[in-house]
């Protein structure tokens, strides 16, 4: 921008120069060389190039808050670009960060839940493991069965949010959707559940929660025992029960 200023400075200077010199041979050639005369042409003469001069001041003037606005403009659009470039960056790095701390949390959870199930297996700390998932996890209601080795039917050991009146029937391995939880040795999620599903397929009973999991203990392939999770917010439970087993 200041090279280009300096350039038209340069040209209406140069133009001046002209004139002026142009003005002086005219002069000379036309007009007698006697004192008013040349006083006066003198005169007309500055008057003339300085009018000139002003014209041209102006039309440049004009020229460079012209350019000057137009430069502006384009340095708004690239403040603007860079502005909107730089908010992106920050969105990425704000996802990346959040990415980081989720999966943090999810070891975390997994380490913890890994924990208490080992607690479990090792010392029968049933009403904990199923005090903390419940708490945890934002259970509505929880219920942890217990499988019989002498005939393979699970029962009730633990329950959490039931009422008094609510009566969870027991079963075996394929039997219901508890069942196939068992012998599939894999967490099953039920979403959306039916008004009358409970008093149905499930022990919960007359409870109406919006999600159920069903969460098998497993040991050497081996299912031992059975939790039935009812909440009102989706988790991802069933995919950090898959890999807090992957110890056992």
């Amino acid at each position: 921008m200041t090279k280009q200023i300096d350039r038209q400075i340069f040209r209406l200077m140069s133009c001046a120069i002209a004139l002026f010199f142009i003005f002086a041979i005219l002069k000379y050639i036309i007009f007698d060389e006697t004192t008013i005369v040349n006083f006066i042409i003198n005169i007309a003469g500055i008057v003339i190039l300085l009018n000139i001069l002003g014209i041209l001041g102006n039309q440049l003037i004009k020229k460079i808050r012209q350019e000057v606005v137009s430069e502006k403009k384009l340095l708004e659009l690239e403040i603007d670009l860079l502005s909107k470039h730089n908010n992106e960056l920050e969105q990425k790095i704000a996802l990346i960060k959040e990415s980081e701390i989720k999966q943090f949390d999810d070891k975390t959870k997994e380490a913890e839940l890994q924990k208490i199930i080992s607690e479990f297996l090792n010392s029968n700390k049933s009403y904990e493991m199923l005090s903390y998932i419940s708490k945890n996890y934002d259970g509505m209601v929880a219920i942890l069965y217990i499988k019989n080795e002498l005939d393979g039917i699970f029962t009730i050991k633990e329950k959490i949010g039931l009422s008094e009146d609510c009566n969870p029937q027991p079963f075996t391995i394929g039997e219901g959707l508890n069942g196939q939880a068992v012998q599939n040795g894999k967490p099953i999620v039920i979403k959306e559940i039916p008004e009358d599903f409970f008093e149905v397929s499930s022990g919960l009973g007359k409870a109406k929660p919006k999600y159920l999991y069903l969460l098998p203990i497993m040991q050497n392939e081996n299912c031992l025992a059975l939790i039935e999770l009812a909440t009102f917010q989706q988790n991802e439970l069933d995919v950090i029960w898959v890999n807090s087993f992957n110890i056992f």
